[in-house]
């Protein structure tokens, strides 16, 4: 039983970790993004 219940939280603790990632990647993307809108924009005013 209590091999299973460690695979089962190891396994949780790849996807917590996955979701992490993810959201620091969105995070980038996000901040990326806006810091291409704000190179045109800059641009635009000159």
């Amino acid at each position: 039983m209590k091999a299973c219940i460690g695979q089962i939280t190891s396994f949780e603790h790849i996807v917590m970790a996955m979701i992490d990632l993810g959201h620091i990647f969105s995070l980038i993307r996000r901040f990326t993004q806006f810091f291409k809108d704000f190179l045109s924009l800059e641009n635009l005013m000159t």
